[in-house]
């Protein structure tokens, strides 16, 4: 009788296992939890890159493979690179021949000597591929920007209205984890700006002088037909840096250009997405 129902447990559990699989597979693709990481990474490394003509190829090759790019590195949540023309994009096109001579990435991570140390891992490996000083900007994270497209959300009516329908910010004593619980709940916000892996998406990393109003930077990035999301961030000399992608590139954002003055980013440029991963 003992073994026929040892036998019996045994058949319970192997039969089980399938949907053990199921649940666990189920999940892995659950991708709230690399989001609120991303959400929730409260430092960042911006870094500007002038790629020498015809080595961007071999450039983003020599840049993931020397970075965190398929390795666990503690401290670290999310990379985006973004490949831009030497020259502003016309209307409607770009230029084959100048696209991803500028590269930009923006790393969001859990504490403020880790970007650095990836920066640092990478210097050698990217040194005979570009032109001039490597710039790299360290940031803390000020406040993100969502747009209220909720399409995304079963059960939700679409919302087409251009201004973001919540900004998540420092303010008060709430942790950014406690902060994205209700966001996460939200039925009409979209999410898509925290996601990894998705590349092509449109994105612009630009610059507001110290002393920038946050109000006044909110409603510009509302007033962006087509916004995803934007994350604002703080250097240490009070600049703010704002990256932000879109559905549809803002027609007037179009013409700008980031420039390099005195070892310090100015202005703003539009790019394209071509690398987004997270730890894994």
């Amino acid at each position: 009788m003992e073994a026929l129902v040892s036998r019996r447990k045994i058949i319970a559990i192997i039969a089980a296992f399938p949907l053990m699989a199921a649940a666990a597979r189920a999940h892995a693709g659950d991708p709230s939890s690399v989001m609120r990481e991303i959400f929730a990474a409260k430092y960042g490394l911006i870094s500007y890159y002038q790629v020498k003509p015809g080595r961007e190829v071999e450039f983003q090759n020599a840049f993931l493979q020397s970075g965190p790019y398929n390795r666990r590195l503690q401290g670290f949540a999310n990379e985006r690179v973004l490949e831009a023309a030497a020259m502003p994009m016309s209307e409607g096109q770009r230029s084959a021949e100048t696209i991803g001579q500028r590269v930009f990435a923006i790393a969001r991570t859990f504490d403020a000597e880790t970007g650095m140390f990836i920066a640092d891992e990478r210097t050698n490996a990217i040194r005979g591929l570009v032109e001039g000083d490597l710039i790299h900007v360290p940031v803390t994270l000020v406040e993100h920007i969502f747009s209220n497209w909720s399409w995304e959300k079963s059960g939700t009516t679409m919302d087409l209205t251009i201004k973001p329908v919540v900004t998540a910010g420092v303010a008060g004593t709430r942790s950014w984890l406690a902060q994205s619980r209700d966001l996460f709940a939200e039925q009409n916000v979209n999410l898509s700006f925290l996601k990894d892996g998705y590349v092509g998406q449109l994105g612009i990393l630009e610059t507001f002088p110290p002393g920038s109003d946050l109000d006044g930077i909110q409603n510009q990035m509302g007033e962006r037909l087509g916004l995803m999301g934007a994350s604002v961030y703080r250097a240490s000399d009070s600049t703010f840096y704002v990256y932000s992608e879109y559905f549809q590139a803002p027609a007037n954002e179009r013409s700008r250009v980031l420039k390099i003055e005195a070892d310090r980013i100015q202005g703003g440029q539009l790019g394209s997405v071509v690398q987004n991963y997270s730890s894994r």
